[in-house]
């Protein structure tokens, strides 16, 4: 059984036919390690790739941050992208998922979303915990490990059972769905 479904993000979102928002979670500057974390650094590239074709695209962008007086802005190499661009949203949360407590869900019923690319920061955790909510709200996740930081312990089962997980740029793997990933 395949672990991940193959594909590029970007070639699999140019033929998705429901409406695509994408949420970027906790990549602040307060929360990245002070290293300089090559594997790290290359999936925030990646996230800006994504952001710059959401951008081009007109799909709606929501930035969520845990406070930012604790826990600082979102990276300015991301920020940059969704500056100026009236697609563009910031939601301050509170605990570890991005709907709870916020305008999140609402916003994506407005602007009609029905499929969400989450990225971010902490994998098995805050992004793992806005995955689990998005579904339970009825919108279809997809997402890759090139686009998300952090993953002590693997890639969490919930997203091969409930999520679109892509391998991206990674070569296809192919092993039991029991098996857990690490990525770093």
């Amino acid at each position: 059984m395949a672990l991940f479904l193959s594909g590029r993000l970007e070639d699999i979102l140019a033929q998705e036919k429901k409406k695509v928002g994408m949420l970027l979670i906790d990549v602040q500057e307060g929360l990245l390690s002070a290293e300089n974390d090559s594997i790290a650094n290359t999936k925030i590239k990646r996230m800006r790739e994504l952001l710059l074709f959401g951008r081009a695209n007109n799909y709606p962008l929501y930035t969520i941050e845990l406070d930012p007086d604790e826990a600082g802005r979102t990276i300015p190499y991301l920020q940059n992208v969704l500056t100026g661009y009236s697609l563009a949203r910031c939601i301050t949360k509170n605990g570890p998922s991005a709907f709870r407590r916020t305008t999140l869900k609402q916003d994506l019923q407005d602007d009609q979303v029905k499929a969400l690319v989450l990225m971010g920061l902490s994998m098995n955790y805050c992004v793992l915990d806005s995955a689990r909510d998005a579904r339970k709200h009825g919108f279809d996740v997809i997402t890759s490990p090139s686009v998300m930081i952090g993953g002590l312990g693997g890639i969490d089962p919930f997203y091969l059972q409930h999520c679109r997980l892509y391998d991206d740029e990674l070569q296809q793997v192919t092993s039991p769905a029991s098996e857990r990933l690490s990525i770093i």
